[in-house]
């Protein structure tokens, strides 16, 4: 559903119970697509491949259309927003205090986990 997703911090638990943390590289739609080639890059040095050939992959990223675009909530009406941010809002409160938690044990590749920008937040 389109809801099950969102409840990341329900899934990451459930995972932790299982498996190290150091296992887990948790990354955000927003940096992987702000910072796409570094992504790319800290992501086959975790899983231990060799790294990408740096021009191939700026080339490839380039010529991308999807890549640093915005694919958020902005379609949404505000009454829809204010929903959804409502919904949510526990669920990330505790997904950003397992992320914290948890920060020490994280791989080195893994970047800070942001809290998220609140797509509600230009609705009056």
């Amino acid at each position: 559903s389109f809801v099950t997703p969102g409840l990341a911090a329900v899934h990451v638990r459930r995972w932790l119970e299982r498996f190290p943390r150091k296992q887990f590289l948790v990354l955000q739609y927003d940096h992987i697509m702000a910072h796409t080639a570094a992504v790319i890059a800290n992501v086959t040095d975790f899983l231990g491949l060799d790294p990408w050939d740096e021009e191939w992959l700026h080339g490839t990223l380039a010529r991308n259309p999807k890549i640093g675009k915005d694919f958020g909530l902005h379609n949404l009406s505000c009454s829809a927003l204010q929903r959804y941010s409502r919904f949510f809002q526990p669920y990330n409160l505790e997904l950003y205090e397992l992320m914290a938690a948890t920060r020490a044990e994280a791989p080195e590749q893994e970047p800070p986990f942001q809290k998220f920008n609140d797509p509600a937040t230009h609705c009056t």
